[in-house]
């Protein structure tokens, strides 16, 4: 019997997840593919990238098993036709109820991101107004905006507003 394998798998931008083979890689990474599928509830056609030392731990298409081990990182490039502003397509977290069938596959704690569908998106985005009148907020909310601004402009440093400032944003 093979050794269990790690993986981490990259399923967007701030969202990765654990995945454990409990029999070892699979043979091809057609069956690698089915495992992500299965595990992760992916719904969409996507291929892999593995993160390649030899190439400065840039991403490289994976083309041959042999060419990962175990706590290798895997990236999912999916292969809808999205333009880079789309978010990739939804998927849903994998239960963590165990079934006798899966004992190759295991899962630790489950975070995901809830991702929009592009449909969605656009059914959302069709309703907004051509002009958009932000309102003007308290006179210490725009100053603590104002520097924000300036800094992400200067640094690039983002705005992590307090809840004081947040609720003065939604309140206005």
């Amino acid at each position: 019997m093979a050794a269990s394998v790690k993986l981490r798998i990259i399923l967007g931008e701030n969202n990765s997840q654990r995945l454990i083979l409990q029999n070892g890689l699979p043979a091809t990474v057609p069956e690698l593919v089915e495992h992500i599928k299965k595990q992760c509830a992916v719904q969409f056609d996507f291929r892999l990238q593995f993160m390649d030392a030899d190439f400065g731990n840039e991403f490289t298409n994976l083309t041959s098993i042999s060419e990962i081990e175990d706590k290798s990182t895997i990236k999912l490039i999916f292969d809808s036709g999205l333009s880079s502003d789309t978010p990739p397509p939804p998927y849903s977290a994998p239960s963590t109820s165990r079934s006798g069938d899966d004992s190759s596959l295991s899962s630790g704690s489950v975070d995901t991101d809830i991702l929009s569908s592009p449909d969605s998106v656009a059914s959302r985005s069709s309703g907004w107004p051509v002009v958009f009148v932000v309102p003007r907020f308290p006179y210490d909310c725009e100053l603590q905006l104002e520097k924000a601004s300036a800094a992400c402009k200067a640094t690039g440093t983002l705005l992590d507003p307090d809840i004081r400032l947040k609720t003065a944003i939604l309140d206005s």
